[in-house]
């Protein structure tokens, strides 16, 4: 996602993911300003900061990939509920 309304409660409890008042995808949605979204593989974005990371320089693809997409898709739900190795 690329941006959300903000002002909600599930905003301003920094889940945007949950937006009341539409967030806008990365991919083929139309964002708040009625803009088509395009996608984020790029050399460059406008955006807001707050719904990007910047990968340090130096830091391999390889080892980054992991943490973006699929990684924080599965992670951000892991850490909300607590999950640890020993806890089902």
């Amino acid at each position: 996602m690329v941006d959300s309304f903000r002002m909600c409660d599930n905003c301003r409890n920094e889940e945007e993911q949950y937006c009341l008042n539409g967030k806008s995808d990365t991919y083929a949605a139309f964002d708040r300003y009625g803009q088509y979204t395009q996608g984020g593989y790029s050399t460059h974005i406008v955006v807001t900061e707050d719904f990007v990371v910047r990968i340090p320089d130096g830091m391999a693809l390889d080892v980054v990939a992991p943490l973006l997409c699929a990684g924080i898709t599965t992670y951000s739900p892991l850490r909300h509920w607590g999950a640890l190795p020993a806890r089902r």
